[in-house]
C-alpha cells in the first residue's frame, strides 16, 4: 500500500485504486446517519475524479477538500449525540417538553429557528411552556 500523508489517513492507494473505508469514517448509531454518509462519500469521489481526470492524486486530494468540512461538521454532531446519551440518566428526569427538546437539538445541527420549521406544533408548545415557567 503507499499512503498518501496529504490526505490525512482519508485514504489509501493501492496500484491506483483509492480504497475507502466506511469504518475510517463511521457514524455514531444515534444521529442514523452512517449510510448516507458513505453515499455522499461516493458520490464526491466521483465528482472528484470528473474535475481531474486520470489525476489520481488530484482526485484524492479534491475530495478530501470537499469532504472534509461535511465529515467535521457530523463528527461534532456525533460527539455531542454520544455525551446526550452517555447524559441519558439525568437528561431523563427532566419534565418531557424539555426532554424532548434536548433530544431534538441534542446534536446542535438543529436549533431553535430550524425547530420551529420542522416540528411547528412542538415548538409553539415548547414556548408556552417556557413563558409558564418563566411567569
Amino acid at each position: 500500500y503507499r499512503y498518501n500523508w496529504y490526505l490525512d489517513t482519508w485514504c489509501h492507494v493501492r496500484k491506483d485504486l483509492p480504497l475507502l473505508v466506511d469504518a475510517l469514517r463511521s457514524a455514531h448509531p444515534s444521529i442514523g446517519s452512517g449510510t448516507r454518509l458513505a453515499m455522499d462519500d461516493a458520490q464526491t469521489l466521483f465528482e472528484a475524479f470528473r474535475e481531474t481526470g486520470d489525476d489520481v492524486d488530484g482526485a484524492l486530494r479534491r475530495f478530501v477538500e470537499m469532504r472534509r468540512p461535511v465529515r467535521e461538521r457530523f463528527n461534532m454532531a456525533m460527539e455531542r449525540s454520544y455525551m446526550w446519551y452517555e447524559n441519558l440518566r439525568q437528561v431523563m428526569q427532566q419534565p418531557i417538553v424539555e426532554f424532548v427538546h434536548d433530544f431534538l437539538t441534542r446534536t446542535g445541527r438543529i436549533d431553535d429557528r430550524r425547530l420551529a420549521v420542522y416540528a411547528p406544533e412542538f415548538y409553539r408548545q415548547y414556548q408556552e411552556y417556557r413563558l409558564a415557567r418563566s411567569a
